[in-house]
């Protein structure tokens, strides 16, 4: 497969075995089966009298990226007083290792565990709480396919932080197809620029000029392609992989769209 493919490039985020209790989260372990696999992912829970209205985040992370791979963001995220959710949709033996993981995720089984998730966030939060979708990378093409599938009504907003236009111009830019093989990929397989017009819910989209992984542009076009209210907010040195680092700099516009919906200040 071609995504497997991917997830062997040299762009990886080194795999790091933490968990969010070695960094002083509350961290509860949640699981969703389905056949003969199992899905993981880690719930930290912010201080729930700290703010009157509650705000969680489902979290889809991109290929190569462990659960572990999250950890300072979830620390950055409980410290703003927001709730984390983030998921494997892969059957990792090992949750913090993307690298044990010797098997592939069916479309059947994303269809099934995704909205598992999410319906998991919803009935682990009070009824006056706004939920958001992140993606990362290939997570926002996972958000985009599969955001039809989810409770929509129960959505606040949608954060796509360095997305690709579509899998197919992904693979043809990065090599690991050649442009006469790329019929293999079904034209609508995590493409953004097929899905995100599909979406009604205001959109706010991250993306690095210095992005060498997922091009600039591709961020551009993708957000071209979305409904409005919509807000773009450019980076112009930091790199890829740079959001699981935690870091003001990536996450104070993420951060301060979740908690106000403000848009004054945010690059158009």
């Amino acid at each position: 497969l071609v995504t497997s493919s991917i997830a062997h490039h040299s762009f990886l985020v080194p795999p790091i075995r933490k968990t969010p209790a070695d960094v002083g989260l509350p961290c509860k372990e949640v699981a969703v089966s389905y056949g003969n696999k199992t899905f993981i992912g880690w719930l930290v829970t912010a201080d729930a009298s700290a703010d009157s209205v509650r705000n969680a985040v489902l979290i889809f992370n991109g290929i190569g990226a462990g659960l572990s791979s999250w950890v300072h963001v979830q620390r950055i995220l409980f410290e703003k007083n927001i709730t984390s959710l983030v998921f494997n949709y892969s059957d990792l033996k090992d949750t913090v290792d993307y690298r044990h993981n010797t098997s592939s995720t069916s479309f059947d089984e994303m269809e099934h565990v995704i909205p598992q998730f999410f319906s998991q966030l919803v009935a682990s939060m009070p009824k006056n709480t706004r939920f958001f979708l992140l993606g990362h990378s290939l997570g926002c093409a996972v958000v985009t396919q599969h955001f039809s599938l989810l409770d929509t009504a129960k959505i606040e907003a949608v954060i796509l932080c360095s997305p690709f236009s579509s899998l197919r111009e992904s693979a043809s830019h990065h090599g690991y197809l050649p442009r006469m093989f790329l019929f293999i990929i079904p034209e609508k397989t995590f493409s953004n620029l097929h899905y995100v017009p599909t979406i009604h819910k205001p959109l706010l989209l991250v993306h690095s000029k210095a992005d060498s992984v997922n091009l600039y542009r591709w961020g551009e076009d993708v957000f071209h392609w979305a409904n409005e209210p919509k807000m773009f907010v450019t980076y112009d040195t930091l790199a890829h992989n740079h959001i699981y680092k935690g870091t003001d700099e990536f996450w104070q516009p993420i951060i301060r769209f979740i908690k106000e919906r403000d848009t004054s200040g945010l690059k158009h």
